[in-house]
């Protein structure tokens, strides 16, 4: 079974933290999309309004955003 990561209110501050600090080195527009749908709350639909994009890029985007986070953390 492939392990995943997800940000929720079960996990420690601490690691809260860690996912923040490593979202910084994703590519700008991965971390503007994982930082307003994964940490902000935004749905999709409304970070697609803010960005001035099509919801299915922010989609991408995000998918990318946390493909990239789980290879950094569970690998």
């Amino acid at each position: 079974m492939k392990r995943t990561f997800s940000m929720d209110e079960t996990r420690p501050p601490n690691e809260f933290k860690r996912v923040v600090m490593r979202a910084f080195d994703l590519d700008p527009a991965r971390r503007e999309v994982f930082l307003l749908c994964d940490i902000q709350g935004f749905t999709i639909g409304e970070a697609a309004f803010l960005l001035d994009v099509n919801p299915d890029v922010v989609s991408m985007r995000l998918n990318q955003a946390r493909r990239e986070l789980n290879e950094r953390f569970l690998d």
